[in-house]
Formats: structure tokens, C-alpha cells, sequence
């Protein structure tokens, strides 16, 4: 190893042994940050838990296959790494995985009457088949999601320099940054709203059959306008 890769790599070293959280921990507004994530990706994440007891299970319509669920698993993972990202201040990282679990989601949600969208190499296409989704013909949701896509590909295609990271931010993780973490926020926590609503719908017979408890965490992230259609009021 040359004297300069070596010397380099000596640095990278010192920055991993120095590298903590434990002064984030002190931030009160990187703590409302992360609570705010929390929060939502925690209701997301029983609602999936709660729909793996229904697999395949006839007495409740529409019935959710395996092939389904796995997809809405991955979805479900893909917010959880976003979250851990946004901790360690990889923000454009986090939008990034967004997209992805936007992609899983719908796949999971419209297997059952698309199945052709799996093979879809095109996201557009992913898009379109999955019109087909009662709970999107009746509502705006897909395409509520479909606008916070779009605006997440702007950072994947490097629209211009606000969407540019910058390899100078990488001696400053862990970092705080209270603007991009309200931006991250804003979306993440509308993203996420819309998600377990969507579900919510769609399995509304698997919805009520969860215990109380659940409920009411799944509840939380509800869309205040859509929510006493889940409840069938």
C-alpha cells in the first residue's frame, strides 16, 4: 500500500474510533426529529406485523398472499434503514431508500389484482397498473404518492446543486442538519400516513380484527380526512 493510500486510510481509521451518537442524544431537536420518524414507522411497522397473522387467510377479503406480504416487508424495511440513515445524517441516502419503498409498497399492495406488476421494469408502468386498486380509484392516494416520487427523483438525478449532497458533509457525520432534517421530515411522516391508510382500506376486515392495543398505535397514522372511512363511519 503506497504512503499516501496508506495515510488516507490512517484517517479513515481515527474517524471510525472517534465516530458517536452519544452528542445527538443531547439535541432536543434532533430528538423531536427522530421521534417524529418514530412514531410513524412504528405504526407502519405493527400494521405489517399484524397483517403477517392474515396471510392466506380465506375468512378475510381481500385476501393477502405471501408474494404480497413480502413486498410490503421490504417496504416496511426500507423505511426502518431510512431512519437509521437520518440518525447518522445521511439525508440524501434516506430519500433515496424512500423511493425504493414506495416501489415495494405498491407492488405489495396491487399484486393480488396487477400481478403483472412485479416483472414491470418501468416505475411509470408500476404507476399505471396499479390504478387498478379499489382504494386508489376511490381516493387520491396513488397519486398523492406519485407527486412525493416524483420529488424524491430529483434527488436521484441530481436536479441541481440543492440536491447535491456534497463530499465535504463526510467529516461531519453523525451531523445534525436541522433544515434537511425538516425536509426529510415533512415527507417521510406524510409518506408513511399514506401508506398505512392505504392498507387500512384495502384490508379493512383485517384492520378491525386487531387487538385493541395495536389498533390504536396503527390508528395514529392515519389521514385525519380518510379515517372515518376506515372505520366504515
Amino acid at each position: 500500500m503506497s504512503r499516501i493510500v496508506k495515510n488516507d486510510f490512517d484517517g479513515l481509521a481515527d474517524f471510525v474510533k472517534a465516530y458517536a451518537l452519544a452528542p445527538l442524544a443531547a439535541d432536543k431537536e434532533f430528538l423531536g426529529f427522530l421521534s417524529s420518524l418514530h412514531k410513524k414507522f412504528y405504526s407502519y411497522l405493527v400494521l405489517i406485523e399484524e397483517l403477517r397473522l392474515c396471510i392466506d387467510d380465506k375468512t378475510k377479503k381481500p385476501i393477502l398472499s405471501k408474494d404480497q406480504f413480502e413486498y410490503l416487508q421490504e417496504s416496511v424495511s426500507d423505511c426502518g434503514q431510512c431512519l437509521f440513515m437520518a440518525i447518522h445524517g445521511c439525508y440524501k441516502g434516506t430519500r433515496l431508500l424512500l423511493r425504493s419503498s414506495i416501489e415495494n409498497f405498491l407492488k405489495g399492495i396491487s399484486l393480488d389484482v396487477a400481478p403483472q406488476i412485479v416483472t414491470e421494469k418501468s416505475v411509470f408502468q408500476v404507476f399505471d397498473d396499479a390504478e387498478v386498486v379499489d382504494v386508489f380509484q376511490k381516493t387520491t392516494l396513488k397519486s398523492d404518492i406519485h407527486n412525493i416520487y416524483g420529488a424524491l427523483c430529483m434527488d436521484v438525478h441530481t436536479a441541481d446543486s440543492q440536491h447535491m449532497a456534497g463530499v465535504s458533509a463526510l467529516k461531519y457525520f453523525p451531523h445534525f442538519d436541522k433544515e434537511e432534517a425538516k425536509k426529510l421530515s415533512a415527507v417521510y411522516v406524510k409518506l408513511l400516513s399514506m401508506f398505512v391508510t392505504s392498507l387500512c382500506l384495502k384490508f379493512n376486515s383485517q384492520f378491525h380484527a386487531i387487538s385493541y392495543q395495536n389498533k390504536e398505535v396503527v390508528s395514529s397514522a392515519l389521514i385525519d380526512d380518510l379515517r372515518p372511512t376506515v372505520y366504515g363511519e
